[in-house]
């Protein structure tokens, strides 16, 4: 459950696997996310003894605007939930494993933003953003390119995606979450299709500065 609601007012939360195995832990990338229809769905987690962890701050700001269908970030049976104080003893205990933000794109500006905490890589990834951001918007226009609109056709493919109007928030972060992912530096991911395989380069070379 995320703090943030889609274009209907609707709570988006992200589907997430975790498989913890002594001192690892495999956490699937975002796959999908969307706008909960029926907020009813929230507090029953709670009823079915489903919370892990509940940010306090958070909940109330969403109760301020859910009326009656209020949570309160505990289990009905009482089966302790984790809370911001645990989240930052964690951080505290492990501060290596901890990254503050490195980076960011805004696509109302189409500016990216890198931080004190940048890194080599934090180019590529904010690029990664940057490029799926412009090449849909570009693909839409009259008169665009060609190989534009064949970019955006091959990756709606890709994505199982039906057309450009149907970017919208839920499949921003699906196709980002495994493109970002898929743009390393160097040119070790091996695109499957001949079409993926020269779209790669196309985003590879539109990173070169000089």
């Amino acid at each position: 459950m995320l703090d943030v609601r889609d274009e209907n007012g609707r709570t988006v939360i992200v589907p997430v696997a975790f498989n913890a195995k002594g001192r690892h832990a495999t956490i699937n990338l975002v796959k999908t996310a969307f706008g909960r229809e029926n907020d009813l769905w929230f507090p029953l987690q709670e009823q079915q003894d489903l919370l892990v962890y509940a940010n306090q701050e958070k909940i109330n700001r969403w109760n301020e605007s859910s009326g009656p269908k209020s949570l309160w970030g505990s289990n009905d049976s009482e089966i302790s939930v984790l809370i911001e104080k645990d989240h930052v003893n964690e951080k505290l205990k492990y501060a290596g494993m901890y990254q503050g933000a490195r980076g960011s794109f805004n696509p109302a500006l189409n500016q990216i933003t890198l931080t004190p905490n940048a890194n080599i890589s934090t180019y590529s990834h904010e690029m990664a953003h940057r490029y799926l951001s412009n090449l849909f918007e570009l693909s839409k226009r009259a008169g665009a390119e060609s190989t534009l609109k064949e970019d955006a056709q091959t990756l709606l493919k890709e994505f199982s995606i039906k057309s450009v109007e149907d970017w919208g928030t839920s499949l921003v972060l699906k196709v980002n979450a495994s493109f970002k992912n898929n743009l390393p530096l160097g040119l070790r991911f091996t695109w499957p299709r001949d079409a993926l395989r020269s779209l790669r380069c196309r985003v590879f070379l539109s990173q070169l500065v000089c």
